[in-house]
């Protein structure tokens, strides 16, 4: 499934006016929704940019693991204050 890189490529394939190729499957709600919704939410906050094609091999839905896992992350960081 593709469907993050599909949506992580609109905005900047929308700024250079390139059409979008999938060589492999993504979800057909995410290519509706794409093609009929989000460009135009797109095009809103950035007129200049145009509406762009999107092609995908195949469609496909992504299937829920047998074993579900949950990975999270955390950062505590440094925080350094300095005074003058």
């Amino acid at each position: 499934m593709y469907d993050a890189f599909l949506v992580a490529m609109l905005y900047p394939a929308m700024c250079y006016g390139e059409d979008i190729e999938v060589r492999g499957s993504v979800s057909k709600r995410i290519w509706h929704n794409t093609m009929h919704y989000v460009q135009g939410l797109v095009k809103a906050y950035a007129p200049s940019f145009r509406n762009v094609g999107i092609s995908a091999r195949g469609f496909a839905n992504a299937a829920k693991a047998e074993n579900l896992r949950i990975g999270t992350g955390f950062s505590g960081g440094r925080l350094v204050l300095h005074s003058s």
